[in-house]
């Protein structure tokens, strides 16, 4: 009997075998959940309270929650709130505090959203003049972080002289190369990535960047990766840090044109929300098309901030 087991259990691992064959024609499926998302910062729901007496002692707590696809160690992320009278709020603190947890990042079919935490930023009580029977407050906070977006793209090696060459038809390096799902979620995108062969063996990529978080509605800053959070307050409109992100490709052959030369890293200078593009180059080898993995990481510092209203009642 157990020998006749054994049997079937060959033929059922051959006859499974044959049904799927070597076929390696499945495209690659997507890594990334993808979107804008980096860390997410909001006022805990009733703390503080959206309605509270003058005399009473109220918790202001941040909630910080990773919707991106990038993790972060402990005590790298930082919060402070802002926007409103020292004087009048004299019990809260106005300094940085760190996020002590570390942070896991969203996973495509496995987390939704990442790592949360809460930060405790101390209590409301009230100590300025009330004449009306009543005042209302905006209370602002701010989180500065580091964040990576990565990217991975199959790009059509090719050039004038394979494609004079009539050699097989491998791919094309026309049309869009950015796919869904094939760049990481971050406030900063690459938004798009093209080719064009150019002279006898070289071919030209323009890759594009976006602050995607900047708009009417959400002015999220991206600051250099070496900025620290007092840097990023500070230096608004500074060459040194506002604005920039760094660019690394591979393969390292790409060669790209940032402000001091042709390298295949450096600096990008984004402008608010607008989008940038990156002209690259690469040599051509060989006398046919190829498809070529190309992967371009983003790191960059960023600010973001969120905003509750308070109404606090005379105790007269």
């Amino acid at each position: 009997m157990r020998n006749i087991i054994l049997v079937l259990m060959v033929l059922l691992v051959a006859f499974s075998t044959g049904c799927t064959g070597d076929d390696d024609t499945t495209p690659s499926e997507s890594p990334y959940i993808g979107g804008s998302n980096g860390l997410g910062l909001s006022f805990e729901a009733t703390a503080p309270l959206a309605e509270f007496t003058q005399d009473d002692e109220v918790d202001v707590r941040l909630k910080v929650i990773n919707r991106g696809e990038n993790e972060l160690l402990e005590n790298v992320a930082r919060v402070k709130l802002y926007g409103i009278s020292p004087t009048e709020f004299n019990t809260l603190s106005f300094d940085y505090f760190n996020v002590v947890s570390s942070l896991f990042p969203a996973e495509k079919d496995i987390f939704e959203v990442g790592g949360q935490a809460t930060v405790d930023m101390g209590k409301i009580n009230y100590n300025g003049l009330i004449s009306s029977g009543y005042i209302e407050r905006d209370l602002y906070a701010k989180i500065c972080y580091p964040y990576k977006t990565k990217a991975n793209v199959e790009a059509c090696i090719t050039s004038q002289r394979i494609e004079q060459s009539g050699s097989a038809n491998i791919c094309s390096s026309q049309g869009e190369k950015i796919k869904d799902g094939f760049v990481s979620s971050g406030p900063i995108q690459v938004t798009t990535f093209t080719e064009e062969p150019r002279g006898i063996d070289e071919i030209i990529f323009r890759v594009g960047f976006q602050n995607k978080r900047y708009s009417d509605n959400n002015k999220g800053q991206v600051f250099s990766r070496d900025a620290s959070c007092e840097d990023m307050e500070n230096s608004f409109g500074s060459v040194q840090h506002d604005g920039k992100i760094f660019v690394k490709i591979l393969p390292e052959n790409v060669r790209c044109s940032f402000s001091n030369g042709q390298f295949s890293e450096g600096f990008v200078t984004l402008n608010r929300g607008e989008e940038k593009v990156l002209v690259c180059t690469m040599q051509v080898e060989g006398d046919s098309e190829y498809i070529q993995g190309v992967d371009i990481e983003v790191d960059y510092n960023y600010l973001d901030s969120t905003t509750t209203k308070i109404k606090i009642l005379s105790n007269q």
